[in-house]
């Protein structure tokens, strides 16, 4: 199965951070979570160099003030779905080889607040 079409762990937890994102109309988030999953999905060797990039060097990515995994969702419900789909997120990408200081913080911080 190509990139393109395969649905695997870290497409999985991109498509319910998105998820979560449209339904507190974090809509520029959303089509930032979007844009990475494209790329993480493509056939095109500069799209995942591009992705790659991305998850290992962005911060807005990651966490801190002004981050898109620093977004205050509207109940708790959301919450949890985009801390723990974050979460997830960020322990694929680190399986993957493509763990960075700021996914493992993301890591540490999440994990403790979704045990």
């Amino acid at each position: 199965m190509d990139s393109s079409t395969k649905k695997d762990k870290l497409t999985d937890s991109l498509d319910e951070i998105e998820s979560v994102l449209l339904s507190d109309s974090f809509n520029s988030e959303a089509d930032y979570i979007s844009g990475l999953r494209q790329l993480y999905r493509s056939v095109m060797i500069s799209d995942r160099e591009e992705f790659e990039r991305i998850v290992t060097t962005e911060k807005y990515l990651w966490g801190g003030m002004g981050t898109i995994a620093d977004s205050c969702l509207s109940s708790k419900e959301a919450g949890q779905r985009f801390t723990r789909a974050y979460y997830d997120f960020a322990t694929e990408c680190e399986r993957l080889g493509l763990g960075s200081p700021y996914s493992r913080d993301l890591v540490r911080v999440f994990g403790q607040w979704i045990r």
